[in-house]
């Protein structure tokens, strides 16, 4: 995963801290044990593609 951050203003922060607080909490990160890191893909994958 890469970070990209397009713009300096704090609302711009803000927006990716949110996502950064959401990708770790909900269902995704935090509520799995990886055991390496390929096996964080699929899990990934589908937050993602179900964040907005």
């Amino acid at each position: 995963m890469r970070q990209e951050v397009t713009g300096k203003n704090r609302d711009q922060n803000a927006n990716i801290e949110a996502f950064h607080e959401s990708i770790k909490n909900e269902d995704c990160i935090w509520q799995h044990d990886f055991y390496i890191f390929q096996e964080t893909k699929p899990v990934t994958h589908k937050f993602l593609y179900g964040f907005n």
